[in-house]
């Protein structure tokens, strides 16, 4: 009887290993499957405070700020304000703030920040909980930057400082000038040659 017990009892423990292996392989898949699609902006939609829907092809500047938040996290209430404080640094971004929360809380949030004052920034309703679809599983507040080519740049988890928003946007415009920079180079030696050339034609 006690061998019986014994065996029971090392294949339940075998059984519980072998799910919980699986649950973890599971939840390691799903998570890189959800980094691996979020590197390009995915084809989401939403719905803005007038329940209109609200995709991915609505927005009208090249780069993107992505910010999920809830009214009552205390540090999306900061990333509301830095942005209204910063709201000139922001002209060439596109900004979309996602909340899952009701609509009421939502509207109230809205404009207890005044971000509808804001021309570039959305506001937009997470409806059916579809935002961990889109972008894998978020915390409060989570922020996704994308390029003008709609490539990930960074992925934030939680309050970050606007600075190093800035400073990522800043990034891009700086690789941007690097590039130009030899095509300027050139312009300048064939004009500097065709100066040379007339200059000897007159003598």
């Amino acid at each position: 009887m006690k061998k019986i017990i014994l065996s029971m009892f090392f294949v339940i423990i075998l059984l519980a290993l072998s799910y919980f292996g699986y649950s973890s392989t599971k939840k390691h898949n799903v998570k890189k499957q959800a980094e691996s699609r979020i590197q390009e902006l995915p084809s989401f939609s939403f719905f803005n405070l007038n329940e209109e829907l609200f995709t991915y092809q609505n927005i009208e500047k090249e780069e993107t700020l992505l910010i999920y938040f809830h009214p009552d996290c205390e540090h999306c209430q900061y990333e509301a304000k830095q942005i209204v404080l910063n709201k000139e640094k922001f002209k060439e971004t596109q900004i979309i703030m996602i909340s899952p929360a009701s609509l009421l809380a939502i509207n109230q949030f809205n404009k207890t920040y005044e971000l509808n004052k804001i021309k570039n920034l959305e506001v937009l309703w997470d409806k059916e909980r579809k935002f961990e679809n889109y972008f894998g599983v978020a915390t409060f507040p989570t922020i996704l930057i994308y390029d003008d080519e709609n490539q990930l740049q960074k992925k934030h988890k939680g309050e970050v400082k606007i600075e190093a928003i800035l400073k990522e946007l800043k990034i891009k415009e700086e690789t941007i000038s690097s590039r130009l920079e030899p095509n300027n180079n050139m312009f300048n030696k064939f004009n500097s040659l065709i100066n040379v050339q007339l200059f000897l034609f007159k003598l």
